[in-house]
């Protein structure tokens, strides 16, 4: 019953999911006080430590509340510019929110959140060149968003590993789309040298900032809390129940939606290497994850083949976000 009021009534929808952040952001707020820091402050890039350090603990809460929230609303846009679900899309950003509050301690202000609207832009831009010629412009705006969300965020970065597979998923390739997202990765890294450089007045201050975005190998693998651990199992369990279920046929772009999956299964594919390649921003990289695990589960929640496996996933995921809440900030 509630599903189909979410389906058909937008004005709902939008308040329930607010709601549900609402609900998952609030034992946070109201009886954790400190932000906490990162696991190792000597291998987070300066540019990732500047903007968690914009706000004061009591906002800053609160601005990752209203970005996770904006960036929810911005799945809703795209999955209604590129139906990647005709009729179960109000699913999408539920599953989101689920995913991406889960842990406390990623609910803070930190260019994870920022970085997830941009990669968001940036799907956008890569979805819209599927099959057009030249789409030179949106394969530009892909590279671009992608390589502006890496100043902010530097996990985003492996995410450019991801444009060369979409366009081969996507279009008939051909050497100026290579050339022209080259050109639209490096400028906004060429911009931050140079402001960086400028700011500074030392050109090995500058290439040290530049040096930041990349893997970092420097400190060990942090220790995983129980309840983490089983989240992220029983996430893993739902994505390789979506995998098995596969795309059902449907009227309309199929061919799009499918090379459109295969897009998110490589996007989440490379964040989870994140957590061992850039080891220092441990659960912060939640936020950016939840984006294809959401897209991923997505497809399974919507047409179950096994309804009683369904409801036991939906049992399972609730009572980890519960004990993971319980666990953390008890």
């Amino acid at each position: 019953m509630l599903a189909e009021i979410l389906k058909r009534n937008t004005f709902f929808a939008t308040y329930f999911y607010f709601a549900t952040l609402l609900v998952l952001w609030l034992p946070q707020a109201l009886f954790t006080t400190g932000a906490p820091g990162w696991i190792d402050t000597r291998a987070i890039a300066p540019s990732s430590e500047w903007i968690s350090s914009l706000f004061e603990p009591a906002v800053s809460t609160w601005m990752a509340f209203a970005l996770t929230f904006i960036t929810a609303l911005l799945l809703v846009f795209l999955n209604y510019r590129h139906v990647l679900y005709p009729s179960e899309g109000y699913l999408l950003p539920l599953l989101y929110i689920l995913t991406a509050a889960a842990i406390p301690s990623t609910q803070w202000f930190s260019g994870a959140q920022v970085a997830a609207m941009g990669v968001i832009f940036g799907l956008n831009a890569l979805f819209c060149s599927y099959q057009k010629s030249p789409g030179l412009s949106e394969l530009f705006t892909a590279a671009f968003c992608f390589s502006l969300s890496t100043i902010c965020f530097p996990p985003v970065l492996l995410l450019l590993l991801l444009l060369p597979a979409a366009v081969f998923f996507l279009r008939p390739a051909a050497w100026r789309d290579w050339v022209v997202m080259l050109i639209g990765g490096a400028l906004p890294l060429a911009y931050f040298f140079l402001f960086s450089w400028l700011s500074l007045h030392d050109i090995a201050a500058a290439t040290k900032n530049i040096a930041a975005l990349l893997p970092n190998f420097s400190i060990t693998m942090p220790d995983i809390d129980l309840s983490v651990f089983i989240l992220w199992s029983v996430l893993a369990g739902i994505i390789l129940l979506a995998l098995a279920h596969g795309v059902p046929k449907q009227s309309g772009a199929w061919t799009k939606t499918i090379y459109i999956r295969i897009i998110f299964i490589w996007m989440f594919i490379l964040l989870a290497a994140g957590f061992v390649l850039y080891p220092a921003y441990g659960y912060h990289l939640m936020p950016l994850c939840a984006l294809p695990i959401a897209a991923i589960a997505t497809g399974y929640f919507a047409r179950p083949r096994n309804k009683r496996l369904q409801r036991l996933c939906w049992l399972l995921w609730l009572t980890a976000i519960v004990y993971v809440q319980w666990r953390i900030l008890c």
